[in-house]
């Protein structure tokens, strides 16, 4: 778990996680800002000058963004990593808005999102798929899970996107992924295989991937709402 280092949220994380599990990213201020006494003193405390190399770190070094209610520095988090998943310049990632059973904390942001946003058509109304509302800690740890049940991670081949899976999907799924995603297959369609020659000749590093199943397609690099709703798809399969 990576937090920013501070009390609160923060310290509540890295206690759920344990000091070994821990991540802290502080960030030097003007004001005193104490790392909380979980992370403190250990070696996997940073703390960074500028917010942007943060950010950096927060987005390179994880598989999920989850958001509690917070402050400008929480939005500004959360945004810079709704703006890096939709322009395809992080990779797809489960990003869960996270409130009260009965809070109302993030409501006003989100009918924003679908009143202005969506509605005026400032962003797609499939980047929707970008993002997801919990109303509990496990149900936010149930959408980071489902996210990966199926779908593993992704990596460019040439002009070939390769989503690598957990488990084969059946062939009829494929077929169907295939049809219903045309949209954003710029030639061809969805396949199904191993691992491509030019991925094993730079996996030496990464055995544990050189065997796992493979979706192939020429995505158009455009439509990553699109990318995640196929995602979503490829996890609800069975």
């Amino acid at each position: 778990t990576i937090t920013g280092a501070a009390s609160g949220i923060m310290k509540a994380a890295n206690e759920g996680a344990g000091r070994e599990a821990s991540f802290g990213l502080n960030i030097r201020l003007p004001f005193e800002q104490e790392a909380n006494p979980v992370v403190a003193m250990d070696r996997k405390l940073i703390t960074c000058k500028y917010f942007f190399t943060r950010k950096l770190l927060f987005i390179k070094e994880s598989q999920a963004t989850v958001l509690f209610p917070g402050g400008f520095g929480t939005l500004d988090e959360g945004f810079e990593c709704l703006t890096l998943v939709q322009t395809g310049k992080a990779d797809p990632r489960p990003i869960v808005f996270v409130d009260l059973p009965d809070g109302h904390f993030w409501k006003p942001l989100l009918e924003f999102f679908d009143q202005r946003l969506f509605k005026e058509g400032m962003v797609s109304s499939s980047d929707h798929a970008l993002y997801h509302v919990a109303c509990s800690p496990q149900e936010a740890a149930d959408a980071i899970l489902r996210f990966y049940s199926v779908y593993h991670s992704m990596r460019y081949v040439g002009d070939q996107l390769v989503l690598r899976l957990n488990r084969p999907l059946p062939e009829k799924t494929v077929a169907r992924l295939s049809s219903d995603f045309q949209d954003i297959i710029a030639e061809g369609g969805i396949t199904q295989g191993k691992a491509l020659e030019e991925e094993k000749e730079s996996q030496g590093d990464e055995p544990e991937l050189k065997d796992l199943p493979r979706l192939i397609l020429r995505f158009n690099r455009k439509d990553y709402g699109r990318l995640l709703e196929l995602i979503h798809r490829i996890n609800s399969s069975t």
